[in-house]
């Protein structure tokens, strides 16, 4: 169901991109593709929106809550019904371990996105995006949630667990030794890698397999700033040194 719901709001994209994964928001912020203030505001959105999805699902599946844990409200244990909201690791699975798994997995979703977004790629058409990136979240959702559920969006583990803390305790931050700072640092380390890799293979054809048509990205603009500048400071030496 939860890539049913990156589907639709991906189908946004053919107008204008959305942006649901705080991981996602701070990689394109570090290529400057977006403004610090532009992040802040989306990243409290998708919090906020993670946060208020968990509330709907409560309040839908409050019965069947109260039927399977008897109305107390359990975070361990046999009856407990609070990891129905957020990733948690499997049993035996360190936090070391899920902190790479969220790393990996969301190096991949950013160097997808990135390829698949650029304004270059005419392999596949505007209408089709959205669904390409559904099918890329179905597939790392299959091959990748046997550690720790695929953690790949922030806002998807960080929102639902400040409900649950509101509803079942602050122990949901402590649980599986504190292990929710891993869905969080994980992504946002593994999409700024992401996204550097793409640019930096960017970089790379620019450079040395000369092939037009690539995107002219800020990183290379600025390095071809500095070496211009620097061959006129070679110039101007030569020129004051022969006058």
């Amino acid at each position: 169901m939860w890539q049913l719901h990156i589907k639709i709001n991906n189908i946004s994209c053919i107008t204008k991109c959305a942006h649901l994964n705080p991981a996602v928001t701070l990689g394109l912020l570090s290529l400057r593709k977006m403004e610090v203030v532009q992040s802040l505001f989306y990243i409290v959105g998708q919090i906020m929106g993670a946060f208020l999805a968990s509330a709907v699902v409560f309040i839908v599946y409050y019965s069947q809550i109260n039927i399977y844990d008897g109305g107390i409200r359990q975070i361990e244990g046999p009856n407990a019904t609070v990891d129905i909201f957020y990733t948690v690791p499997a049993p035996g699975i360190p936090n070391w371990n899920c902190l790479v798994d969220a790393m990996v997995g969301t190096t991949l979703l950013l160097i997808f996105i990135m390829a698949v977004g650029n304004d270059y790629n005419n392999l596949i058409s505007n209408a089709a995006k959205p669904f390409s990136f559904a099918l890329l979240v179905t597939a790392l959702g299959l091959a990748m949630s046997f550690n720790c559920g695929n953690p790949i969006n922030p806002a998807r583990d960080f929102g639902p667990r400040l409900f649950t803390a509101c509803v079942y305790g602050g122990h949901v931050f402590r649980v599986n030794n504190y292990y929710f700072w891993t869905a969080i640092v994980g992504p946002i380390i593994g999409a700024i890698t992401g996204v550097w890799i793409y640019e930096g293979y960017l970089i790379l054809m620019k450079r040395y397999a000369n092939l037009s048509g690539i995107i002219h990205i800020d990183a290379v603009e600025q390095l071809d700033q500095r070496e211009n500048e620097k061959s006129y400071q070679i110039d101007k030496q030569v020129s004051s040194e022969s006058s």
